[in-house]
């Protein structure tokens, strides 16, 4: 639906020992342990139409929108493929959850996912990299 929140949802960890993906589509990314973690988001993004189509992402932690995280990414042009990143650092205590929140204003945009073809392997239609940096700080900043 246009204009609508949705939180990208993730199926698979690699070396995620310190990471779980739970809630009910998996979209809920939580530390084992408090800290502050970097995350590096990449999102294939495929149009099927020529008119010029607007998304938005942003990070949210525990149900509550992060201030000042929002990105705007535009593509144009029928059949086109696009490659959005985004990386961030943020502190979560343990408990908390981040979800990667995206919104677009035009229902002609997917999130791409392309099945294994020998060659090469499957290509994900997100892919997210999260790094411990360091423990919390003792004076948190206020969101």
């Amino acid at each position: 639906v246009v204009n609508t929140a949705y939180a990208l949802q993730f199926e698979n960890t690699y070396l995620g020992e310190a990471i779980t993906i739970a809630g009910g589509s998996n979209t809920q990314i939580t530390p084992t342990h408090s800290g502050v973690y970097n995350f590096a988001l990449s999102v294939e993004l495929n149009s099927t139409s020529a008119s010029t189509k607007t998304v938005n992402f942003w990070v949210r932690r525990s149900g509550v929108d992060i201030a000042n995280t929002g990105r705007e990414h535009v593509i144009s042009g029928s059949g086109s493929m696009n490659v959005f990143s985004y990386t961030f650092s943020i502190d979560t205590t343990a408990g908390q959850y981040i979800e990667l929140m995206w919104a677009t204003d035009d229902t002609n945009i997917t999130l791409n996912h392309q099945a294994a073809a020998s060659p090469a392997p499957a290509v994900p239609s997100t892919l997210l990299t999260v790094t411990f940096v360091s423990a919390l700080p003792e004076t948190l900043p206020t969101p």
